[in-house]
């Protein structure tokens, strides 16, 4: 695999998990001696993320250039892939958050999948929860877990990109401007692929953890904001989406993992969710911005 692969990573204020980024793409590129070119920083942080970057770039010698686009204002997450999406340099652009963990290979597996077939146009990743005690945690566990068995089952389906892991050919975003106000980025930028003309892709093999919210305000604010972009885009681009999935089949599938040690997890889902039911109405005005309040206790470092 020759293609050269550009980096982009959205940051703010995630200075240290940059780092441990870094160093995870890094071993990926020395290990399976990807072809990438450079790790582009978007980064709109307010606290000393661009010292500990710059410092760390000036100690440390990459085999792949490192640019940190700095801004002192907070522009959402729109304006940071657009910015991306600009600056890229290589045939393949990969975007990762910048609070994941790398599984082995994550990187290598992401990008021989898009490679695999000149019909995909983008390809999302696996993105699993860390399994942690706790309402809020257990659930979040239990919706990754349902996410992938949705990808698996329901190939170009409106659940099958998201921003956490995702890699898409340049050519399909050299061009492209994501409105500023558009939420949920991932699934608009998966009907722009569809709408030129190719095809979605899912390596179930590409990886990555995160750590879920441990307050169960923090989840339902992530679950409104994804139900809420989702509806947003079907005012945009939905008619796009090559394979929609109803209500009722979502929950089926849900249930249909509830077998042994997941009882529990299934549980406080449940007990999530209606918690959350009556949580809403309390905070929620008519609107999500595209700038949302960060969920702090997901942070890994």
């Amino acid at each position: 695999m020759r293609e050269s692969i550009s980096i982009g990573i959205p940051s703010y204020n995630e200075g240290r998990n940059i780092l441990r980024l870094l160093r995870q793409i890094n071993r990926e590129k020395e290990e399976y001696n990807l072809n990438i070119l450079e790790v582009i920083i978007s980064d709109d942080s307010n606290d000393d993320t661009p010292m500990i970057l710059e410092n760390h770039i000036d100690t440390h010698e990459y085999p792949f250039k490192i640019r940190l686009l700095h801004h002192t204002s907070r522009r959402g997450v729109a304006a940071a892939w657009n910015e991306i999406f600009r600056e890229a340099m290589g045939d393949v652009v990969v975007l990762y958050d910048a609070d994941i963990i790398l599984g082995r290979g994550a990187l290598k597996n992401l990008v021989e999948k898009l490679l695999s077939n000149e019909e995909y146009g983008i390809v999302g990743g696996r993105t699993e929860a860390i399994y942690l005690r706790g309402l809020a945690a257990e659930a979040s566990y239990m919706v990754s877990k349902w996410l992938h068995e949705m990808r698996i089952r329901y190939p170009d389906s409106q659940f099958t990109i998201m921003g956490r892991i995702l890699a898409v050919r340049r050519d399909i975003v050299e061009n492209l401007h994501i409105p500023r106000h558009v939420i949920a980025v991932d699934l608009y930028l998966q009907c722009h692929t569809c709408k030129m003309g190719y095809r979605v892709g899912y390596a179930e093999d590409a990886e990555i953890y995160f750590k879920p919210p441990q307050r169960i305000s923090e989840m339902m604010s992530q679950i409104l904001r994804a139900v809420i972009g989702h509806h947003q885009i079907s005012s945009l681009v939905n008619k796009y989406i090559r394979r929609r999935v109803g209500l009722g089949e979502q929950i089926r599938v849900f249930f249909s993992l509830s077998r042994g040690s997941r009882l529990r997890n299934m549980f406080s889902t449940v007990v999530a969710y209606g918690l959350g039911a009556a949580y809403i109405p309390l905070v929620f005005k008519g609107s999500v911005r595209h700038i949302w309040d960060i969920a702090t206790s997901t942070k890994t470092r």
